[in-house]
């Protein structure tokens, strides 16, 4: 089971693994770490760095802001992917079995799968349905 770090803005890590855990139960090796307003992106890269001991997976917020970038300095040992979500995050938790570059592709995957517009959907209006 490979260890998923989540880093955004704020509270919104910690909410997302609280929300997973009322859907998929409690998990183990499921992180947050969230930048606080006063935090440099060095520290908040160092703390992420503190919880990669083996190969992870980092979901990080935006693409293009701190969390994403102090998650990039980590390559090395992590596969990031940007964007996290809900749907993305209980999919990965349901399927930690496998290798973690199929993990980085499917949260990829169903992070998009998970957004919807209802109403195109409804009235066939989307490409999707």
């Amino acid at each position: 089971m490979f260890p998923i770090i989540i880093v955004t803005h704020g509270k919104f890590a910690k909410a997302l693994i609280e929300t997973s855990a009322m859907i998929a139960g409690k998990q183990e090796k499921l992180y947050a770490v969230e930048l606080e307003e006063e935090q440099s992106p060095e520290s908040l890269k160092e703390r992420i760095e503190a919880l990669l001991t083996e190969r992870s997976l980092i979901l990080t917020d935006l693409f293009g802001a701190s969390p994403f970038n102090a998650s990039i300095k980590l390559l090395d040992r992590a596969e990031v992917v940007t964007g996290v979500n809900l749907p993305m995050l209980l999919e990965l938790l349901m399927n930690r079995d496998i290798r973690i570059e199929e993990a980085a592709a499917m949260a990829e995957r169903s992070g998009r799968e998970g957004i919807v517009n209802v109403r195109a959907k409804l009235s066939g209006g989307s490409k999707d349905s």
